[in-house]
């Protein structure tokens, strides 16, 4: 299946192309669990493969949702980051604070890698007048 058959499926399901957040379905990411060992551990987040699928087609969507959601688990932050990355740059210019807070989390996997590509795809400085943070783009 074809990504816009996926999305043209979704909106058929869910006309307005909201429901499905409006439903909560991506308001919650199990938050990281701390054993009295000192390890970590945390619950998957299977929605994030689904907005990393339909980003390029429902962008503004996507971000919105990676911009309203509260968790440290590291497999919602790096589904956000990789849907960020599959969108129009200016579009994905909108996710760099919650990426910069979500690089504070104690429990990281590629995030702070797949940080150094959003430079790359960016046109030029964040809405704010601000620019992607030095340390993203792997020079000193």
């Amino acid at each position: 299946m074809l990504p816009s058959e996926r999305v043209s499926i979704y909106r058929l399901v869910y006309p307005d192309g909201n429901a499905l957040r409006d439903e909560g379905v991506f308001a919650n990411a199990p938050e990281l669990v701390y054993d009295e060992d000192g390890s970590v551990s945390y619950a998957r987040w299977p929605q994030g493969r689904f907005l990393t699928r339909i980003a390029p087609e429902a962008p503004a969507a996507v971000i919105d949702i990676g911009l309203a959601l509260e968790t440290d688990n590291p497999e919602a932050h790096e589904s956000l980051l990789d849907a960020a990355l599959a969108v129009d740059a200016a579009e994905a210019a909108r996710l760099v604070p919650r990426v910069e807070q979500w690089l504070e989390t104690p429990a990281q996997w590629q995030l702070p890698l797949k940080t150094q590509e959003l430079p790359r795809r960016r046109a030029g400085p964040r809405r704010d007048g601000g620019d992607v943070p030095r340390r993203w783009s792997g020079r000193p």
